[in-house]
């Protein structure tokens, strides 16, 4: 019977299951209220027969119950049955096509060294074969006589460029036919690197790719931000050298701890590789030994690239694992095989014979994103991966038809399905994990054993568990999105059971250490060269999705000291960056971690940051640093949030508030104990959406405020003192908003006069708006202030602000003439081919003619 047959056959069962216990509902209700009603009537009693067909109804009830559970235990199992099914058979599917492309592979190989294939049908053919070789070798050894010196001359520059392009093999081209095949793959020479750095370049275009030197007309030189929500972004490589990836380069900072407050400061070392590929990088590993780096990269056919450490060169590349990127990577114990894991679309599973760039084995890793990839410590040829709704269990184990990945998906059984990201394997193969709603799973031969919680039944963890590891001195460390790291008892976990009256087995963690109040935990990787408070290696460097590198000691001692920063980095995707109309060296971005930073470009440091504590879950959406016109100091910033609520902020001073010298840089030093912050001095909500734009006229006099959530703009008069400046708060005065009908994609303020106190144009505005709108529209309107306002019952201004609308049309079918047609393939066309080098020069000419016959016509 196949799966489908079984799943349709356990689907009847399954309803007619179902039908007889609605039967069966229906006859104990029945039951009861024939009881009800002998108990309102003294008279009546409730004979013998009554009770017994009662009590075989309820147990019939209770059977069927148990029947419809263990039912839907097998659909579930049948399921998963047919899933693995599926995935064996696009394995298989793809271990063909690699033998197809093996076999296409020798007999190109063949054919190279024999010219030909010749197909023999009996002995007496073989014999005539034979004999035609015998007789044309003395003919073909004459006419190859070549000094040994001179073919050594000549062979010498094709392998001095194919050391260019790969590490060259101890094998040698001259070497017999018959000798083992195994020396080509384990042939390549351990001391060999790549020439090259294999870093992708900048691309050039248009005028700047005529001068070979225009390639580093950008140059890169900083990076502010982290890929903090990615898992295991967080290794520390060696003593305080730590390892993370941004974007598509991978960087090594040294940090230096006792120096260090919160902040990148001038202390920290950066050094960056950026990926071969171009695109992003998407996962990095480090060999047990320290001395190799790897770099999986993502996009078009990535590859993995080996780095010697610490002189980062180049020293193997890995091709063929992926299609679009990998997701984790994983070396064994020993450091002699590497694993991998791809993303969409072949979610595939690689292991690696990484110092002879050749792959082991291969197979479908899961049907949708695989996040992790992990060796035993203890049981060697054993994996484990993890990720979207399931986990799998592996083993390498020698076959009839050879070396094989075998997998076990995790079967969850009553537990509800979770995605899994932190887990980790025990010496006696059991299985610990994470999941989504806190609580610690203990797996055994593919099923879980046991779900774990605290005493009472309180979750491990309030949220996800993302970190599940065992630390030197036995135990078992978790953390997750709340920010705490839990302590937990090696022997207590590992001889877990479910009671039989809870479904929970209940124990307390030994230790726990809260790292921040709004932590949201990723990874942890252990800090090399420091020692904890009871001499063992209990300091971790801790990565926070909210934004932060943490510095954690979870010794248990009284002493210990507590969590503190020691990077700080932009979380999120940046929405909006500006520069400082009044200090070069400043500038501010919004990130959709709902944080306003004052970065320091010179220095390469995150002065200032700013969120909202009592809304949380926003995104800042757009950024305004206002011109000396509407705040002389520069100490302003206005930001738009999700929320639809516009928000001022000020760069102030414990000595003296607002009111700062105009020349006076915010980053001055602060000898004499001026502490400076980012505060929030006022608000405004003008939108249900969130706000898209920013923009301040001229005059500095009026705000607009655009929202592409809700397609509407709204003007704010600016209330500052022109002639004292002593209020550097830039408080709001709403005057009114137009609503548009299609969405905003951007936005420009345009001035009458761009002189100082520009006048207000024949509509009472002091200036114009322009809005890209969809459907090839842009929209102007006049930008009014609280005298144009008429109407005192509503703040619309449709009719005040004088819309006009402009519509564009497409060009592009009069830049880019239609295709010429084909010329015939006749004999003169022929012949017109063959004369193409000859007359290259009358072509170009009559080319040209043509050109400036269409440019004519147009």
């Amino acid at each position: 019977m196949s799966g489908d047959d079984g799943d349709v056959d356990v689907g009847k069962t399954l309803r007619c299951l179902q039908r007889e216990l609605q039967a069966l509902k229906q006859q104990n209700k029945e039951l009861k209220y024939q009881i009800v009603m002998l108990h309102s009537d003294p008279s009546n009693s409730l004979d013998t027969q009554q009770q017994t067909q009662q009590s075989e109804v309820t147990k019939e009830l209770e059977e069927l119950k148990e029947q419809m559970r263990v039912m839907a235990q097998d659909v579930e199992e049948s399921r998963i049955k047919q899933r693995e099914l599926e995935e064996e058979n696009l394995f298989l599917q793809s271990t063909v096509e690699m033998a197809e492309q093996s076999l296409v592979k020798l007999r190109n190989q063949w054919k190279e060294q024999h010219g030909h294939i010749v197909f023999l049908q009996d002995e007496n053919d073989a014999l005539r074969h034979h004999q035609q070789q015998q007789q044309q070798q003395p003919q073909e050894v004459n006419a190859l006589k070549i000094p040994q010196e001179e073919s050594q001359q000549k062979e010498q520059p094709e392998i001095q460029q194919d050391n260019e392009l790969s590490p060259t093999t101890t094998t040698t081209t001259n070497k017999p036919q018959g000798d083992d095949e195994k020396e080509e793959v384990e042939g390549i020479d351990p001391s060999m690197f790549y020439d090259e750095t294999g870093e992708s370049k900048p691309i050039v275009t248009g005028d700047f790719n005529n001068n070979s030197n225009n390639t580093d007309i950008l140059s890169f030189t900083h990076c502010f931000g982290a890929s903090l929500g990615r898992y295991n972004n967080a290794i520390v490589v060696s003593e305080n050298t730590l390892l993370y990836t941004t974007g598509s380069f991978v960087v090594f900072v040294t940090i230096d701890i006792s120096s260090n407050n919160g902040s990148n400061n001038d202390n920290n070392s950066y050094k960056y590789i950026r990926s071969t590929s171009g695109a992003c990088v998407g996962c990095v590993s480090v060999h047990p030994t320290g001395d190799y780096i790897v770099v999986g990269d993502k996009g078009v056919d990535p590859v993995i690239t080996v780095f010697s450490y610490p002189d980062l060169r180049r020293y193997r590349v890995l091709r063929g694992g992926s299609q679009r990127g990998y997701t984790d990577l994983c070396f064994n114990k020993e450091g002699d095989k590497l694993a991998s894991v791809s993303t969409y679309p072949d979610y595939m599973l690689t292991v690696w014979d990484w110092r002879n760039e050749h792959i082991t084995l291969r197979t479908k890793a899961f049907s949708s994103d695989v996040w992790r990839v992990q060796f035993s410590a203890f049981n060697a040829g054993h994996l484990t991966t993890s990720g979207q709704g399931h986990i799998r269990f592996w083993k390498m184990a020698n076959t009839f038809t050879g070396l094989k990945l075998q997998g076990q998906i995790g079967k969850f059984g009553r537990t509800e399905l979770s995605d899994i990201c932190g887990f980790v394997e025990f010496p006696d193969g059991k299985v610990v994990s994470g999941s989504e709603w806190g609580n610690l799973l203990l797996w055994e031969g593919g099923f879980i054993k046991c779900e774990i919680a605290r005493k009472g039944k309180k979750r491990c963890h309030n949220g996800a568990i993302t970190v599940v590891m065992l630390l030197e001195d036995g135990d078992v460390a978790t953390a997750g999105d709340d920010g705490f790291i839990r302590i937990w008892d090696f022997e207590a976990l590992d001889a877990a059971d479910r009671p039989h009256d809870s479904p929970f087995f209940e124990t307390q963690p030994v230790f726990e250490r809260r790292v921040g109040q709004t932590a949201r935990i990723q990874s942890m990787s252990l800090w090399k060269g420091e020692e904890g408070e009871e001499g063992n290696s209990s300091v971790f460097l801790v990565q926070d999705k909210d934004g932060f590198y943490w510095h954690v000691d979870v010794a248990q001692a009284p002493t210990t000291r507590a969590p503190r920063r020691v990077m700080h980095f932009t979380s999120g995707a940046v929405n909006a960056i500006t520069t400082s109309p009044h200090h070069a060296h400043l500038a501010a971005s919004a990130s959709a971690d709902g944080r306003v930073r004052v970065l320091d470009i010179v220095h390469m440091k995150t002065l200032l940051s700013w969120s909202s504590l009592e809304a949380t879950g926003l995104d800042c959406t757009s950024l305004l640093w206002p011109h000396e016109r509407a705040c002389k100091s520069g100490r302003v910033l206005i930001a738009g949030f999700s929320d639809g609520v516009v928000r001022i902020l000020a760069i102030t001073s414990t000595k003296n508030e607002y009111n700062m010298n105009a020349t006076h840089s915010p980053t001055d030093n602060n000898d004499d104990g001026n502490t400076q912050a980012l505060m929030l001095v006022h608000t405004a909500k003008p939108f249900t959406g969130a706000v898209t734009h920013l923009a301040i006229t001229h005059d500095g006099r009026v705000l607009v405020a655009a929202s592409a959530d809700t397609n509407t703009v709204f003007f704010f008069s600016i209330n500052t003192n022109t002639n004292t400046n002593t209020d550097d708060t830039c408080p709001l005065t709403p005057i009114g908003f137009v609503t548009l009908t299609q969405k905003i994609n951007n936005m420009r303020v345009v001035n009458d006069d761009d002189e100082e106190g520009a006048k207000t144009n024949a509509h009472g505005a002091v200036g114009y708006v322009l809005l890209a709108c969809d459907d090839a529209t842009v929209i102007e309107l006049d930008i009014p202030t609280t005298s144009t306002r008429t109407s005192t019952t509503t703040f619309d201004l449709t009719d005040v602000a004088n819309m006009r609308t402009y519509t564009f049309n497409s060009i592009m079918h009069i830049l880019e003439p239609p295709p010429e047609e084909p010329e015939s393939d006749n004999e003169d066309g022929k012949e017109g081919d063959e004369g193409d080098d000859d007359d290259g020069d009358d072509d170009g000419e009559e080319e040209d003619k043509d050109k400036n016959k269409k440019k004519n016509k147009k």
